[in-house]
């Protein structure tokens, strides 16, 4: 993936990869054969980045001049296959 600047509070679709398990014990041909992938797609606005994470958030406010953030998710830059800004149509 190439390297892009994100902007703060625009809304960007990322694709990345999610880890995954199946409860129990398997051989490993039978683990094998449940594996899947684990590609997800999410939307939000860009709040920063920390470290090896970049987080979003699909909800924010500014209550008194703090901008609060509702349920940020917290990527693994990692896991990161795309991210495609968004346009906004409020903008």
């Amino acid at each position: 993936m190439e390297k892009i600047k994100l902007k703060e509070r625009h809304i960007y679709r990322i694709r990345w990869y999610n880890n995954y398990t199946y409860q129990g014990w398997y051989k490993l041909e039978e683990a094998l054969t449940l594996t899947q992938g684990a590609d997800m797609t999410s939307v939000g606005y860009f709040v920063v980045e920390v470290g090896e994470y970049i987080i979003i958030t699909t909800t924010y406010r500014v209550v008194d001049d703090i901008e609060e953030y509702k349920d940020p998710l917290w990527i693994p830059k990692g896991c990161i296959e795309s991210i495609e800004e968004l346009k906004d149509e409020n903008e």
